[in-house]
């Protein structure tokens, strides 16, 4: 990924989860193809943050990232996604940067 680059979400598809589960998974097409950094960055930006209601570890397919939220607290997953994202972006490129000044 070049360090310029800052994926943002395209589109959300929610759809609902398991049968039995008051669970819905989410589906969300990002701007570009994330390299491994960036997804590194992503889990630990997920992992340390309270109210993004993401359950269980993330999932990328190329420019696709899945999980699973609860269905009451989809709409909060969407309202922190992008700030989740920027996060992620700005770790990533420091990240980038720290990694080109070791060489």
């Amino acid at each position: 990924m070049n360090i310029a680059n800052q994926i943002t979400a395209r589109t959300v598809t929610v759809t609902s989860g398991d049968t039995g589960r008051a669970t819905s998974k989410v589906s969300v097409e990002l701007s570009g193809r994330p390299d491994p950094r960036w997804q590194s960055c992503f889990h630990f930006v997920v992992q340390g943050r309270d109210g993004f209601y993401m359950e269980g570890r993330p999932i990328f397919d190329q420019s696709n990232v899945e999980g699973v939220v609860r269905t009451g607290h989809v709409d909060a997953f969407r309202h922190e996604l992008p700030e989740v994202l920027a996060l992620t972006n700005t770790l990533s490129r420091a990240q980038a940067i720290k990694d080109a000044d070791r060489r």
